[in-house]
């Protein structure tokens, strides 16, 4: 909402937040977080890696709390459940 608003302020310029917790997290680290919340198993394929493709990925979110004054409120776990959550109930729903 913050980002709409600010959006609002000033139509004409647009901007790029990354919303994070900023801390790490490897896909297999989210595959399996993925994998306990759901009580499934993925069907992994690993493959070669590709030249330049990073170990860890994260996303810095200073530009968020500088410009927005936004701070992440759950940790990625947590965020994933309620994703998760949601589109179980959308599912069930439609």
């Amino acid at each position: 909402l913050k980002a709409v608003e600010l959006a609002e302020r000033d139509p004409g310029k647009y901007q790029a937040f990354n919303i994070s917790t900023e801390k790490p997290a490897s896909v297999m680290e989210v595959i399996k977080m993925l994998e306990e919340i759901m009580g499934k198993a993925a069907n992994i394929q690993y493959l070669p890696e590709r030249p330049g493709d990073p170990l860890k990925l994260y996303a810095s979110a200073a530009k968020g709390k500088q410009v927005l004054g936004w701070q992440a409120e759950m940790d990625l776990r947590s965020g994933l459940t309620h994703v998760v959550e949601y589109f179980q109930t959308y599912w069930q729903q439609n």
